[in-house]
């Protein structure tokens, strides 16, 4: 099986083509200070054109990238992570994550991937950056994450 996890919902067209997964786990759905994406990545949660295939797991960002002191929070997130896939994610399965840079450096994108190294057995594909190559679906996927404010690129 293939298997997509990413930190947040919007990056699985950013960064990766959502259509060859089988199963795609988004880590991050609420962020402080942010009510407006939250309220959109929770519609996106019903409204996904690939909602069979997702799974959310409902985090809270830890803001670890804006505020530093919040490096408790990072450090125990990881390890809840690394749990979870430990115990859902077959060894078998390839998974693919972003890179060891979070892509630009975004700290939540680097815990994923870090949790995903640590835990993961199996084979693994990092991010390169690339795009969906199937250029309908992505663009209906963001202009979904468009119409309920969840799209975090300009």
């Amino acid at each position: 099986m293939k298997v997509l996890i990413v930190a947040h919902g919007d990056d699985e067209v950013i960064w990766f083509d959502p259509y060859v997964y089988d199963r795609i786990i988004i880590v991050y759905t609420y962020r402080y200070g942010r009510p407006d994406i939250v309220k959109g990545r929770l519609k996106m949660q019903q409204k996904h054109p690939l909602k069979n295939k997702i799974e959310y797991l409902d985090y809270w960002e830890t803001n670890y990238w804006r505020d530093p002191s919040k490096l408790m929070k990072y450090i125990e997130q990881q390890l809840e992570l690394r749990k979870w896939i430990k115990e859902n994610i077959d060894p078998e399965d390839i998974v693919t994550t972003h890179d060891s840079n979070g892509e630009y450096g975004h700290s939540d994108h680097i815990l994923v991937h870090n949790a995903v190294e640590y835990s993961h057995k199996g084979k693994i594909k990092f991010s390169n950056a690339g795009r969906a190559k199937h250029k309908k679906l992505r663009e209906s996927i963001k202009q979904c994450y468009k119409k309920y404010g969840a799209w975090t690129w300009s």
